[in-house]
């Protein structure tokens, strides 16, 4: 699996250099400014000192999402196949309980958005109060004939809210995000299987973000990241790191006068120490369709990804998993 993992990676490095147009270079304005963006995602803050306006509500985001992160902040829904975090949670007689047998087709989905809430202008670049939250639930789809019937059962919620406050200066933002996350496992998953040992999983912590585009095709990203409070009986250790790249190898393709269409590919990964610093990583290829109206710029994505490494639902965090998914998402900031 780490051979795989070594290959999609090398991959995604391999076109994101050689896929590029020759003209896209770093302080060309005109593949920034034009009427046509040279990427979708890098138009709003690159041009940033004349979209969005000042003040409350400013319309526009400084710091770009991640779009392989299986925590981002969007309206999405999607099928997850070959999840078996699930099936391996230990029950209070520490055995594993293997609950979902063959059956590992699950639909995921999440709902969510980021709120800017006041933006000012300061020496270079500008400054912005944002406010987001997020819902992401995890639900089992079984057979007629599987685990009470032909119902999809939620597995397990997480919510999230957080205030991260973040500066964009031409190709660079800066991000800092202090938040809160709570997981609750499903209601249905209790009462099927009483003998699971639920854990409260109630975290508080602090990260800062950096994205840099080297060229507007291609950009990378990391931070850093400490959780200072949670609660009893499902205690984290402190400090996790994230980073990834982000690459859109072909021009963007206009559909209408301001609906605009790019493929996209992107690795997030993350570390965390609480779970030894193993490598868990997430890999999207997709298309972006997004619209330009002034400063209202919403975007639907549907990509594939594939993940490898320890689960990001609630308190499965210590079970390492293998999946593959199928997502269509929203943002509307």
């Amino acid at each position: 699996m780490n051979r795989t993992v070594s290959i999609i990676c090398g991959a995604l490095i391999l076109v994101a250099s050689a896929s590029f147009p020759a003209h896209a270079r770093e302080g060309d304005e005109s593949s920034v400014t034009s009427e046509r963006p040279a990427a979708l995602h890098t138009h709003e803050m690159q041009d940033g000192i004349s979209s969005g306006g000042n003040g409350f509500l400013p319309g526009t985001r400084l710091f770009p999402s991640f779009p392989a992160d299986p925590r981002r902040v969007a309206f999405s829904g999607g099928i997850r196949y070959h999840d078996d975090a699930f099936n391996r949670f230990h029950t209070r007689y520490g055995t594993d309980s293997h609950v979902l047998g063959k059956n590992k087709t699950f639909g995921a989905v999440s709902l969510g958005s980021r709120l800017p809430l006041y933006r000012w202008d300061v020496i270079k670049g500008r400054l912005q109060f944002n406010v987001e939250g997020c819902v992401w639930a995890v639900f089992a789809f079984k057979h007629a004939t599987g685990w009470l019937g032909d119902a999809s059962t939620l597995l397990n919620a997480d919510y999230y809210f957080a205030f991260p406050t973040s500066y964009a200066y031409k190709n660079f933002a800066i991000q800092f995000r202090p938040w809160h996350l709570s997981s609750h496992l499903g209601d249905e998953f209790i009462i099927l299987y009483p003998e699971i040992a639920r854990r409260n999983v109630s975290n508080e912590g602090i990260d800062i973000f950096a994205s840099y585009y080297i060229i507007p095709q291609l950009r990378i990203y990391g931070g850093i990241g400490c959780i200072y409070h949670s609660f009893k009986g499902a205690k984290f250790d402190p400090f996790y790191m994230e980073y990834g790249i982000e690459a859109r190898p072909f021009d963007v393709i206009r559909i209408t006068r301001n609906i605009f269409f790019q493929p996209f590919i992107s690795a997030h990964m993350r570390n965390t120490q609480n779970n030894r610093f193993a490598i868990n990583g997430n890999y999207a290829i997709g298309i972006e369709v997004a619209a330009h109206r002034g400063d209202y710029r919403p975007k639907m994505q549907l990509y594939f990804s594939f993940h490898h490494g320890p689960s990001m639902d609630g308190q499965f965090y210590h079970a390492k998993t293998s999946y593959y998914s199928l997502t269509l998402s929203f943002e509307l900031i």
